[in-house]
């Protein structure tokens, strides 16, 4: 068995193996996404390390909590810990659109966000 990041992460949080076999692994405190071959060298993060973002930030997270990889290759970030939001980018990590981003209940807001998946019907 292999390991790899020591010293990487300040917070690992999550971890997600997407469709196309890369490894993604949230550092929740760190405020960033990091995407991995399954042989454990680093390809590409998501996120500024150590700076937090609002729920209108293009750039930051604030507490991310979960990663999905849509069949197109987008990728949704959940940020939804101290924001309230989805935010989705392109494969290769440009900022696409903040899907919610308005703490509460009703239609467009969300409230204590802790995962993203996506059904077959969606993108």
């Amino acid at each position: 068995m292999n390991s790899w990041g020591s010293g990487l992460f300040v917070d690992d949080h999550n971890i997600d193996v997407d469709r196309f076999g890369f490894v993604w692994i949230g550092d929740r405190n760190g405020q960033i996404e990091y995407k991995f071959t399954k042989e454990g060298k680093q390809v590409m993060s998501i996120g500024t390390k150590g700076v937090k973002g609002d729920d209108t930030s293009h750039t930051s997270f604030n507490r991310p909590s979960d990663t999905f990889v849509a069949p197109n290759g987008d990728v949704f970030v959940a940020d939804g810990y101290d924001n309230h939001r989805i935010v989705q980018f392109s494969k290769d990590g440009t900022f696409i659109k903040i899907i919610g981003g308005v703490a509460g209940h009703g239609p467009g807001q969300l409230e204590g966000l802790h995962g993203v998946l996506m059904d077959s019907k969606a993108v």
